[in-house]
């Protein structure tokens, strides 16, 4: 009879190893993903952060509400260019 608890022993054994692998497995995976997730955050360009001439003279735009005034404002700002950027987000996108 001792050679069938011998055995029971050695097969829990390679049950345990066999569970251990497994959770090694899925360890290296999950830690694999977390590095790929940040590699390509950090690999995205950061957003610029200078401040372009058209923000600056729409944020130096009088409060004033009369309205000889608000007609010098929009007279002052230039719409033209607003979707100038639009060609070089277009391309990146692609």
């Amino acid at each position: 009879m001792e050679p069938e608890v011998f055995g029971d022993l050695n097969s829990s054994k390679n049950l345990n190893g066999k569970k251990m692998i497994w959770i090694y497995a899925v360890v290296f995976v999950i830690v694999a993903i977390i590095v790929f997730v940040v590699y390509e955050i950090l690999k995205t360009k950061p957003v610029s952060e200078s401040i372009d001439s058209s923000v600056s003279s729409l944020e130096s735009q009088g409060s004033s509400d009369v309205i000889s005034d608000i007609e010098k404002d929009l007279d002052a700002t230039d719409l033209n260019s607003l979707d100038s950027e639009l060609q070089d987000i277009d391309s990146s996108l692609q």
